[in-house]
């Protein structure tokens, strides 16, 4: 079945320069297969319109500064919700500007990425799928999280029929009520992390406000026994959108500062990224795109 518009393009724009590739490039490391799914050219993941279910593929239209929405379904359109979370997903209302002028002094981070105007936070499509991968994250390498979400959501995802041609080629990631008492130790994670897991799903089946206050949310998700800094101020940077968000601990951002000589320790990259608010999310993203770029192809 061939994909149609799924929305008029109105919605879709952003601020230029707008980097698609470094967008997709995050995203692509990171995608679950079955539930994501990542090209040269554009990225699809599997969505819930109501109660149905359809494949959602945004593609940069190059000669205009937007995306292209795309569902995989001849009958559904993509309604204001499901907009807004395409614009959060990929920061489309951040301003080029105003990111390249907090960031460049006075740490002088534009020496090692000139290219701080193309900054994008990349967002998630759900809080609770992020708040899960954010766990499954812990002291583990990209790969290897992606490996154990990947796990979890073929042992504990479900298969929504999309289409009567294309049966079960598509994973719904689990829902907090499936979570909250599956023993997720199966996958091959410590029992601390997976009753991280069990808790924080409990959390959210309880909770029913669609953007919770972050402030409240980060103090009830520190309540949780194996949840810490890093892991709430990553939920607050993907999942809740916060510009100021710095996942402090994260040794990959670390030996970028001491790549740059910003910092030594942890406790001095923390005193150093005060000078980056109120945006240090974006700042996270220059460091994890300067730390890639010195690893090379």
């Amino acid at each position: 079945m061939s994909p149609t518009a799924a929305t008029p393009r109105a919605g879709l724009e952003f601020k230029e320069p707008f980097d698609w590739s470094s967008l997709l490039e995050f995203f692509r490391v990171r995608a679950i297969p079955r539930l994501e799914k990542v090209t040269d050219t554009s990225y699809s993941r599997l969505i819930r319109i109501g109660r149905k279910w359809d494949v959602l593929t945004i593609s940069h239209d190059k000669k205009t500064p937007r995306l292209t929405a795309f569902l995989h379904s001849t009958n559904k359109t993509l309604d204001q919700s499901s907009i807004t979370k395409v614009r959060q997903l990929f920061d489309l209302d951040a301003d080029p500007n105003t990111i390249a002028s907090t960031l460049k002094e006075p740490t002088h981070l534009s020496k090692a990425l000139p290219e701080l105007r193309t900054l994008r936070v990349p967002g998630a499509w759900d809080l609770f799928e992020i708040g899960v991968r954010a766990i499954l994250g812990q002291q583990v390498t990209v790969a290897g999280a992606r490996t154990l979400a990947e796990r979890l959501v073929k042992q504990y995802g479900t298969l929504p029929m999309i289409d009567e041609a294309h049966p079960g080629q598509w994973f719904a990631f689990p829902a907090p009520a499936v979570l909250q008492s599956a023993p997720v130790e199966s996958i091959g994670m410590p029992t601390k992390r997976a009753e991280a897991i069990r808790r924080f799903a409990a959390m959210m089946t309880r909770r029913k406000e669609h953007r919770p206050n972050p402030s409240t949310f980060s103090a009830d998700l520190l309540e949780i026994p194996g949840i810490g800094p890093w892991t709430v101020n990553y939920i607050r940077m993907r999942g809740l959108k916060d510009p100021d968000a710095f996942p402090e601990g994260d040794i990959a951002l670390l030996n970028a500062a001491r790549s740059l000589s910003l910092a030594t320790s942890m406790k001095e990259l923390k005193q150093i990224s005060e000078q980056w608010r109120p945006l240090r999310a974006y700042a996270t993203i220059a460091l994890w795109r300067i730390l890639n770029k010195q690893k090379g192809p």
